[in-house]
């Protein structure tokens, strides 16, 4: 959910609502529509966001996959840096991939928010008040958070995958005698 300032949530109203005046019936009809409208494409902007994690993911998986497959040992240390740094890259665009699909929800949640002020029931904000607005994270704590951290330790994988082939971290791959 949004995290809105008083100053967006006007700015929105206004972008919003042509007028703040009382809605007749036929416009709050269509209000009621275009909520629908709102609620069906966040939903599928989740349902993008999360193939593009499971294509990030598997890209991943795949390219830490092969090593094991082809034994690290055996791979020149050109190559382990090629692959180490499309990793990484990945990595980096997943990362990015997410901040930016989070940022769209919330922009459409500030919508809905709004939206909800002039209807009959507020489901939404209902939720995010139960939820303390995001202010108390043993009530809430957002999927952004944990979901940024996937990217993270596949890049520390491949960083450290690198520094392996360069003899740097060998330590931490040594089998006990």
């Amino acid at each position: 959910m949004p995290e809105v300032s008083d100053d967006q949530e006007v700015k929105v109203a206004e972008v919003l609502f042509k007028s703040m005046d009382p809605l007749s019936e036929a416009e709050r009809s269509e209000l009621l529509s275009q909520y629908q409208l709102c609620i069906e494409m966040a939903d599928r902007v989740s349902a993008r966001r999360q193939t593009a994690n499971s294509f990030y993911l598997s890209i991943s998986a795949l390219l830490l996959g092969s090593f094991a497959i082809v034994g690290g040992s055996s791979v020149s240390a050109i190559d382990t840096f090629i692959a180490c740094s499309v990793g990484i890259g990945f990595c980096l665009l997943w990362r990015r991939n997410i901040l930016s699909y989070s940022q769209l929800n919330s922009g459409k949640f500030a919508v809905i928010l709004e939206m909800e002020k002039r209807l009959v029931s507020a489901p939404f904000d209902a939720e995010w008040e139960a939820l303390s607005r995001g202010r108390k994270s043993w009530k809430y704590r957002p999927f952004k958070h944990v979901e940024q951290l996937i990217p993270f330790f596949f890049g520390a994988l491949f960083l450290m995958l690198f520094l392996r082939s360069l003899g740097i971290v060998e330590w931490l791959f040594d089998k006990p005698a």
